[in-house]
Formats: C-alpha cells, structure tokens, sequence
C-alpha cells in the first residue's frame, strides 16, 4: 500500500511503499503483492496515503504510454511555473512565440506524459516536458523550442 500520497508522474521508490496484511477476499484484480513489483515504475495516475496499488496504476516507462503513431517529445517550456499546473494525462495545444512576437500552434490536442515533481522546478528556468505527440508533427515540435519560446494552452 501506498505510504503517502503521490502525483501521476511520480517515480516509485521504496519508501513509497509499505506491505500490510488485508483480507485476500478485499483485494482487487492485479494487486502488487511485493515492494519490488513497483519500485522503478512510474505513476501512470496519482493515488492516495494508504491506498492498495494495483498493476494498472503503473506504467514502465515512457513508452508504455505512447499509442500507434505518437513518439514522446521532450520540449522545454519557457514558463517554469507551467510544471505546476501540468498533469500526466492532460490534453493541451503547444504553441511556439518567435523572438519577434508572433504565434504559431505547432501540436494540438497532444498529451503530457512526463512532468517533473513540482519540488524539483525552476520557475524562472523553465520547465521540460515529455508530451505524445503524432510523428508527423515530432520534429516541429521539438525545433520550434529551438528557434523561441514555446508555451501550452490547456484544454
């Protein structure tokens, strides 16, 4: 069972994690028997202290999130403090801003995979990202934070 409560997104580690003896006739399907099972993975969604992690709360890793026809792409958003508002799962347009000002939507309707603890962000250095993304659309997204500052709008 979970120790304390953890964001999507969040890293297993052993400390998160602690066995307690419940009824087998209680458990739901899928139930991670032992501490092991989890730690390495990562949060797929957030779950609360004390409550029984089950295997479809984790995902093994990046890939595990992707669909047929999406990369992950990790893009540097300019404003540090998007990582707070960010959820794994959440659906947002990426737009990028030229050095002079004008706007461009470079990736709509793609999805957050990855967002860094919000302990470990630096507002004022921006925050980086992992977002699916189509393939077509891949190199786009990932230039454009080369050329200015990209930002999300969140649906």
């Amino acid at each position: 069972m979970v120790t304390h409560d953890l964001a999507a997104g969040h890293p297993i580690v052993r400390s998160d994690l602690a066995v307690r003896a419940v009824g087998a006739a209680t458990l739901p399907d899928g139930t991670l028997t032992r501490v092991d099972e989890a730690v390495g993975t990562t949060l797929n969604a957030s779950v609360r202290r004390g409550e029984i992690l089950t295997d479809v709360r984790l995902s093994g890793g990046l890939g595990d999130r992707l669909a047929a026809g999406e990369v992950a792409a990790p893009v540097r958003l300019a404003d540090g403090g998007l990582g707070s508002v960010l959820e794994v799962g959440q659906r947002v347009d990426i737009v990028a801003t030229s050095p002079e000002g004008s706007s461009r939507t470079v990736a709509s309707g793609v999805r957050v995979i990855s967002v860094p603890a919000t302990e470990a962000i630096d507002p004022m250095s921006g925050v980086l990202v992992v977002f699916a993304v189509p393939t077509a659309v891949a190199a786009d997204v990932v230039g454009a934070g080369q050329h200015g500052a990209l930002s999300v709008v969140l649906y």
